[in-house]
């Protein structure tokens, strides 16, 4: 199984490296760091499941283009929760829709700080 961290360059979202994985997110885990993940939060609108540990987040005027994380209590020394699962993405350009059982590839997706 293929295990990853893929950066994402200046000037792009979580969503467009997403998007950018074509196919191969299909059938992938998807996590997103700490840093990813704020950015996605600041720039929708936001809804939590606080008994499932779950964070829905809309964009657009449609509440149809949304991504569901879960995010974990396990924090790192700071106290800030490392990597954020996606469960869901209802998105045009993006082919991950729902986490597979088995996956064939898992991406751990990162924003470089400058």
């Amino acid at each position: 199984m293929k295990k990853e961290v893929t950066y994402i360059p200046v000037g792009q979202t979580a969503i467009d490296v997403i998007s950018s994985l074509g196919d191969s997110a299909k059938n992938a885990w998807l996590f997103l760091d700490f840093q990813a993940a704020v950015d996605l939060y600041l720039n929708s609108r936001p809804k939590q499941e606080k008994q499932l540990r779950q964070t829905h987040l809309f964009f657009g005027s449609k509440n149809s283009n949304f991504i569901c994380l879960r995010t974990y209590p396990e924090k790192n020394q700071v106290g800030i929760a490392e990597w954020n699962q996606v469960l869901k993405i209802s998105h045009p350009n993006v082919a991950f829709t729902i986490q597979p059982d088995d996956p064939e590839e898992i991406f751990f997706i990162k924003k470089r700080l400058p």
